[in-house]
């Protein structure tokens, strides 16, 4: 069983170092094998095609994720800033490196049911981090530090669309890209929010930030 699943990895492992140089149209099975050092009957074995191959390919790695994710869920000494930074950093570095193959999987799969599939099974495993992240929001001591009116899906929800969005976003341009412990903070606190001397937050009232004076720079663009 062992080196079933060894080989099956060492498969997804070479066709994903295919993928860095070749489009969906490109890849064979033959390059996998031959990459994999595998007969090419051997692949057979794993997946039915390469639809099969690449579509479980985007998604290997997922139970890994929640994995971690649970741990991080159940580690209690941590704070929930510092839980919500190491499932942002992990969740993010799953998808960062599946970009290309959802690129793939989304514009150049041929067969709309293989991308019906494919994003069936994306969701399916969304729903899961889902249920992970909203667990650990709705422990007793961070319920406390949470609004009360945005169901705790909704707000995992928005955890995992900020972590796509900055990923999705600065892609081109890491330079600009806002760092994890950022985003967190605006998802606890919120982007129109001053912080008071005695270290509570309130909500700016409306009106009350300055209007910016246009620079010639700006009325010219």
């Amino acid at each position: 069983m062992a080196k079933k699943r060894d080989t099956k990895a060492l498969l997804l492992a070479a066709a994903e170092k295919l993928f860095k140089n070749k489009r969906y149209h490109e890849l064979t099975l033959d390059d996998v094998a031959r990459m994999a050092a595998v007969g090419k009957g051997t692949i057979y074995l794993y997946f039915k095609n390469k639809e099969d191959l690449v579509c479980q390919l985007a998604t290997h790695g997922h139970d890994e994720l929640c994995s971690e994710i649970s741990s991080c869920v159940e580690n209690e000494k941590l704070p929930l800033r510092e839980l919500l930074i190491k499932i942002f950093e992990a969740v993010s570095s799953f998808y960062n490196g599946r970009h290309t193959l959802f690129r793939i999987m989304e514009q150049e799969a041929p067969l709309e049911s293989l991308r019906d599939k494919f994003r069936q099974e994306i969701r399916k495993r969304r729903f899961r981090l889902v249920s992970l992240i909203a667990g650990l929001l709705g422990r007793e001591d961070n319920l406390r530090q949470l609004r009360k009116d945005i169901d705790l899906e909704a707000l995992a929800n928005f955890f995992l669309g900020m972590v796509r969005a900055r990923n999705h976003n600065f892609s081109d341009d890491p330079a600009l890209m806002p760092s994890p412990e950022l985003v967190v903070s605006i998802f606890l606190e919120g982007a129109a929010r001053t912080k008071l001397s005695s270290g509570t937050f309130q909500k700016k009232k409306p009106g009350t930030c300055k209007k910016r004076e246009s620079s010639p720079r700006s009325q010219s663009v």
